[in-house]
């Protein structure tokens, strides 16, 4: 499809996006590998960061995007109210997906809000569907 493609990064409340532009074109693999090098710190509070993307959804520019969570999903619950307004975006046919990077303890209760959900372990180049959440 010929949408725009942004990655939204957040650390303790500070967030960052990265326009990718439309397709992965040879031009936009350097701000992809940017946004892949970035380390997080751990332990964030999942609910502002969900409560922003939420927000841009209601944007022109965000109305037909995908969310893709890419985590070691080792944070706290989001609240019901959250999961709630993911459900309403879901039915508006906006898909979230997880991809859970290294072998860590997710918060498997996130992880079942997504669509789909994807694990990724450094060094294998492997990335496999996870059916279970």
């Amino acid at each position: 499809e010929k949408r725009r493609c942004y990655f939204l990064t957040f650390d303790y409340n500070n967030f960052r996006i990265y326009d990718i532009g439309y397709g992965c074109k040879k031009s936009q693999y350097k701000k992809l590998k940017d946004f892949l090098m970035e380390q997080a710190g751990g332990g964030t509070d999942p609910s502002e960061a969900f409560e922003y993307v939420l927000s841009l959804l209601a944007e022109n520019n965000w109305k037909e995007a995908d969310v893709l969570t890419i985590s070691d999903f080792e944070m706290g619950d989001l609240s019901e109210s959250l999961e709630e307004e993911i459900k309403e975006q879901q039915k508006k046919e906006t898909k979230f997906y997880g991809l859970l990077m290294n072998n860590s303890k997710p918060n498997k209760d996130i992880m079942k809000n997504f669509n789909e959900n994807y694990y990724y372990e450094d060094g294998s180049r492997i990335l496999k569907k996870l059916d279970y959440y």
